[in-house]
């Protein structure tokens, strides 16, 4: 691992109650690194736990999470509660704004992961849940079917009917697809009449975002130090335009946390956001963009 000795060092120190042995950190940590640090996180969806240090030296990050694998225990157990890929309480807030559906509602869940989202979903009392992953769930929850499908190379004959689905979701996947109308095209299809689409992503649209797009050319979490697996920012003009080309329409949308200032933001950059939003709005401050879409030739609901 490239970095600074200090910085080897305190990672050293903060990961020296794991279990590292087979779990050597160097071999695990990414090429987006921090140029101070040399520090960097290669597969954010591996993790269990997090330890976050924090470097307050460093120009460019105020906090590195590295990835701790699992140690050999963890691997052979049989995994007894999903594990969530998005920002915490995202899943919690999203369940308290699906409307009233039956239980009995078919859902789909595109980019579903170890489905920890389809797990709440089942807490909630919906029954027909089927999950699409590009990678193969090992432990699949027990009453939910998995297809094992690249939502980049889809076609329309792979095993998802036309108008299957009441609920389509897709929780922070869009960002990582680089053949939008494809993607697209695949929602618009198995979509049913009447039918809603929950769609999340990274936020675009934020003050502070646009500003630091503007100041320095670089878009928050797509930039180097962000998940380099994050290929398509989301900007809601363009994309409202390339919905109705695919038949589908934004109903309403928000952001999550909702009135919150960016999560995770260094101090002086929430200092910022707080002094320019008493003279400019911010209609859409939170990190996630969250997203009702429908059939365009539907009336609102």
């Amino acid at each position: 691992m490239a970095g600074s000795g200090g910085a080897r060092n305190r990672l050293d120190t903060a990961l020296d109650h794991y279990t590292l042995g087979a779990n050597d950190v160097s071999d695990h940590l990414a090429s987006a690194r921090c140029r101070c640090t040399g520090v960097g996180l290669r597969d954010a969806r591996r993790l269990r736990r997090a330890v976050t240090c924090q470097y307050t030296d460093c120009i460019d990050i105020a906090m590195v999470v590295v990835d701790r694998l699992p140690i050999r225990e963890e691997r052979q157990a049989p995994m007894t509660k999903p594990n969530a890929r998005t920002l915490q309480g995202l899943h919690e807030a999203l369940i308290a704004r699906l409307p009233a559906l039956d239980p009995m509602t078919r859902v789909l869940d595109l980019g579903c992961g170890e489905g920890a989202w389809l797990a709440r979903l089942r807490d909630k009392g919906f029954a027909h849940l089927i999950g699409v992953d590009r990678d193969r769930v090992p432990d699949p929850l027990p009453g939910v079917e998995i297809y094992h499908i690249d939502l980049e190379t889809v076609e329309l004959a792979d095993p998802l009917a036309p108008s299957a689905f009441d609920l389509i979701t897709s929780i922070e996947v869009i960002e990582h697809i680089a053949n939008l109308g494809r993607f697209l095209t695949l929602l618009a299809r198995v979509l049913a009449p009447g039918g809603r689409i929950l769609l999340t992503t990274p936020n675009t649209a934020s003050l502070m975002t646009r500003l630091r797009l503007c100041a320095t050319g670089r878009l928050r979490q797509f930039d180097q130090h962000g998940d380099q697996t994050h290929v398509t920012p989301i900007f809601l003009d363009p994309f409202r335009r390339l919905l109705l080309r695919h038949g589908l329409a934004i109903t309403e949308l928000w952001t999550y946390p909702e009135g919150a200032a960016i999560h995770g933001s260094r101090r002086l950059s929430r200092l910022t956001a707080s002094l320019l939003g008493l003279l400019l709005p911010d209609p859409y401050p939170g990190d996630i963009l969250c997203l009702w879409l429908k059939h365009s030739d539907e009336g609102r609901p």
